[in-house]
C-alpha cells in the first residue's frame, strides 16, 4: 500500500527515464481500492461501488478520481450515481460535497447527507 502524500508534486504522475508517465496509484484495482479504503479488504470494498467512489471523493483533490477514470473505466455517471446514493458520514464536509456537485455538473446541488438522530 502506498502512503497518501499531501505534497502536490509527489501526488502528480512522475516521469520515468523514458519520459513516460508513471501513475501515483497502483494499476492493480485491488491495491488501488485498499489504498483508498485502507481498513477493509479489496474484495469487500469493490462489492459496493457507490461507497468506494464516495471514498475517492472524500478529498477535494482529483488525483484518485482521475486515476479511477483513466485506468479502471469509471465514468462521471458512476460518480454521480454515488452522490445520488450517498450514505451520510463518508463525505464529511459540506464544502467538499458542493465541490463534487459542481465538478460533476449536478445542478441544483444535491442536499448534503446528514445522519438522523433519535430526536429527528
Amino acid at each position: 500500500m502506498q502512503p497518501i502524500c499531501k505534497n502536490k508534486i509527489a501526488m502528480s504522475n512522475i516521469k520515468s527515464i523514458d519520459n513516460e508517465e508513471v501513475p501515483f496509484y497502483s494499476l492493480d484495482i485491488n491495491k488501488f481500492a485498499e489504498s483508498i479504503i485502507w481498513f477493509q479488504s479489496a474484495e469487500c470494498i469493490l462489492k459496493n461501488q457507490n461507497t468506494f467512489l464516495l471514498y475517492i471523493m472524500r478529498a477535494p483533490e482529483t488525483i484518485a478520481y482521475n486515476h479511477a477514470k483513466k485506468y479502471f473505466g469509471y465514468t462521471d455517471d458512476d460518480f454521480r450515481q454515488a452522490l445520488y446514493n450517498a450514505e451520510p458520514g463518508i463525505i464529511m464536509y459540506e464544502h467538499i460535497w458542493e465541490l463534487w456537485n459542481k465538478r460533476l455538473n449536478i445542478n441544483p446541488a444535491l442536499p448534503f447527507p446528514k445522519r438522523k438522530f433519535f430526536a429527528e
